[in-house]
């Protein structure tokens, strides 16, 4: 590291994803390496992205001026920091899924619960507006369009279908027979799967199941939740020249690699060419996703 003069020996194993480098390249004119944290210290703190941009280090030997840009945060106090200061998006996102909890709170509890909806109906509602206020975001259906015409569009659908099947089947699981037993009443197809629904609640298998299913869901949706929380804020860093994909991750001196390219179309095939083993790049919610 030309800042610290600290020597460092990469172990025999597969390098980490782009984001994840210790270690930066950031003048491509030079062979002079540095630490990323090193590089960081000497970055604005605390201060928005135009001004760190504005306040560029240069190169000791050549002069030339490193590109800011901004990556994922790494620890607990780097996310709630880039949270912080992000406060009006944490805010509009909250509200989103304030939103469809009480809406769906409202129709459940119409329809189903006139007397009050249960602890474990609630946590279902809290998890499902979660996830629907994911899918609302413009992240999200940016990195549909990005990935929509590659194989990997196939994992997004059998995400949904996933959560489709499981969403039913806790539900099935936290909604007791009593509650739309009137409902079921008057429609054949209701009145079959409310027997089937009565037989799993009487039976201690179903019930260990439907637990089961309940806890995989829970865990699912927890992951995906902090997944769009974690990849959709960004901390200010110096662009390693050395990457193929540091043309992809946006920032204040770089540009992005759909302005790049110039159409959506082309970012698959880029990104695919660059991060190829790269999970979020492949699903459209790497760095050069800069959509919130």
């Amino acid at each position: 590291c030309h800042l610290c003069d600290v020597w460092g020996v990469p172990p025999p194993q597969p390098m980490p994803q782009h984001f994840r480098r210790r270690w930066t390249r950031p003048c491509p004119a030079c062979s002079t390496w540095a630490h990323r944290e090193c590089l960081e210290k000497r970055l604005p703190r605390g201060e928005p992205a135009a001004v760190v941009a504005a306040k560029q280090l240069r190169c000791e030997a050549c002069g030339y001026a490193y590109h800011t840009t901004r990556r994922f945060p790494e620890t607990l106090s780097e996310l709630l920091s880039a949270t912080v200061q992000e406060w009006r998006w944490t805010l509009k996102r909250i509200s989103v899924c304030v939103g469809f909890f009480f809406w769906m709170y409202s129709l459940v509890e119409h329809y189903f619960v006139p007397d009050g909806l249960s602890g474990d109906l609630c946590i279902l509602l809290a998890f499902t507006a979660a996830m629907m206020s994911v899918t609302v975001t413009r992240r999200f259906h940016r990195g549909i369009q990005m990935i929509w015409n590659t194989p990997n569009r196939w994992r997004y659908l059998k995400t949904f279908a996933l959560f489709f099947i499981m969403f039913y089947m806790v539900s099935f699981h936290v909604l007791h027979p009593s509650s739309w037993q009137v409902q079921a009443v008057n429609w054949p197809l209701l009145a079959s799967l409310h027997q089937v629904q009565s037989e799993i609640h009487r039976s201690w298998l179903g019930t260990v199941l439907m637990t089961a299913v309940s806890v995989v869901y829970v865990a699912t949706a927890s992951g995906i939740i902090f997944l769009f929380w974690k990849t959709s804020v960004r901390v200010p860093t110096i662009a390693d020249a050395s990457l193929p994909c540091s043309a992809s991750q946006g920032g204040g001196g770089t540009p992005s690699l759909s302005a790049t390219l110039g159409s959506a179309d082309d970012v698959p095939a880029a990104v695919a060419a660059g991060c190829r083993e790269c999970g979020l790049c492949q699903l459209g919610l790497c760095l050069d996703n800069t959509c919130m």
